[in-house]
């Protein structure tokens, strides 16, 4: 009976030191407008200090340059203090506009303020490039994500824009991002943003936005916007707790 106690203790004491997900920070870059001669773009990020099982997440919205042959590898890497993270999902809209998200995702970054640097195959001569990111603690280092991820395209005029997760439990953070062609894009006021950029790329012509939201709140992120075409994508990222 002394031992069973004992090990069920520890096993209470284990799970205590499992920290519940919170957001640690977030950044951004409004990127790079062609024609320009850069191959990167970069912006620093701190990452807290100590904190338990931190899992860095970099949204990147883009619309092709017209120099690039094979659009949906325009990236070459994404990298946080030098460390490459992960490509996760991407979608490009269904208008044929070459307008793609991407999502990438480091486990355990480094500590500290550090640059996350997106790096190019091509430079632009036309199209444009952004980038922003968020640091979560208490995220599954082994599981990060909740499966399936999922993405969405649509060319519905006016349209609501949502990316659903919709395997995400209470516990988990949902990122994600949008972005629509000759567009005002508008956040949800559920959803907190990481970034906004009305009239962005050549001509003022696109707008993009990232954001997260407690599974608690709602398991989808929502944007509004008018133009004829969009793309977005959702991840769900698990908390210690998860297994799988």
């Amino acid at each position: 009976m002394k031992k069973l106690f004992i090990v069920g203790f520890m096993a209470l004491l284990s799970a205590s030191a499992w920290a519940a997900e919170a957001i640690d920070a977030t950044s951004s870059n409004a990127g790079l407008v062609g024609p320009n001669v850069a191959t990167s773009f970069s912006w620093s990020h701190t990452v807290c200090s100590g904190c338990t099982d931190p899992v860095l997440a970099i949204q990147v919205a883009y619309v092709a340059a017209t120099n690039v042959t094979d659009y949906g590898n325009w990236i070459s890497s994404v990298t946080f203090n030098g460390t490459a993270a992960k490509l996760v999902q991407i979608d490009r809209d269904h208008g044929g506009s070459e307008m793609y998200v991407a999502q990438y995702l480091l486990t355990n970054p480094s500590s500290g303020t550090h640059s996350i640097t997106v790096n190019l195959n091509v430079a632009p001569n036309t199209g444009y490039i952004g980038g922003s990111a968020v640091s979560v603690t208490g995220v599954n280092e082994t599981y990060p994500i909740r499966l399936p991820f999922t993405y969405h395209s649509g060319s519905t005029n006016g349209a609501t824009i949502t990316a659903s997760c919709s395997d995400a439990v209470s516990g988990d953070y949902l990122v994600g991002l949008a972005q629509g062609h000759q567009a005002t894009i508008t956040q949800n006021g559920s959803q907190t943003a990481i970034f906004t950029s009305n009239g962005f790329g050549s001509g003022n012509s696109t707008s993009w936005g990232s954001a997260y939201i407690a599974a608690a709140t709602r398991n989808s992120l929502i944007w509004t916007q008018t133009s004829q075409v969009w793309s977005a994508g959702c991840v769900a990222l698990q908390p210690d707790t998860a297994t799988i």
